[in-house]
């Protein structure tokens, strides 16, 4: 009679967790969706526009980007500097819309564009410009120069 009880038990909390499963990898899917839409919005927005929801995450920073955000937690570290997957796990931490696949490469494509910010050490550790003002930046990429065409070279 026990071990009936328990086979219709087991059968029913089997029965539960298929139903689950399966409840669980639609919203899976549809939060995929989402958060690929949202990506997509995120992207269209131009890096200084992009601000946090409506009221901000917990009332945190209602107005501060996320680049806005990187730069009071470099501030607090008076000049030491931050790996960017640290970095970004703190801004959103503090309430940072960098939402997305790889919410680290979205924070550095937006630091990469804002002056504030540099690498003054190596790849990956990002500082504020004001506390490394004679500092190169780490692996910037070069730009072409302006001031001749390489390739208009005569041959003779």
């Amino acid at each position: 009679m026990l071990e009936q009880a328990l086979q219709a038990e087991k059968d029913s909390l089997e029965k539960e967790r298929d139903v689950l499963r399966i409840q669980v990898a639609d919203a899976d899917a549809r939060l995929r969706e989402i958060e690929e839409r949202l990506s997509h919005v995120n992207g269209l927005l131009s890096p200084s526009s992009t601000t946090m929801g409506a009221s901000g995450l917990n009332g945190l920073h209602p107005a501060l980007t996320a680049a806005d955000i990187a730069f009071e937690v470099l501030a607090e570290r008076n000049g030491e500097t931050m790996y960017y997957k640290d970095l970004a796990a703190e801004v959103q931490n503090r309430g940072g819309d960098i939402s997305g696949e790889n919410a680290a490469q979205i924070l550095v494509a937006r630091l990469v564009k804002d002056e504030r910010f540099l690498r003054p050490v190596r790849k990956g550790f990002y500082a504020l410009r004001k506390d490394y003002p004679r500092a190169k930046n780490v692996g910037e990429r070069k730009r072409p120069s302006r001031t001749g065409n390489r390739n208009s070279r005569s041959s003779a």
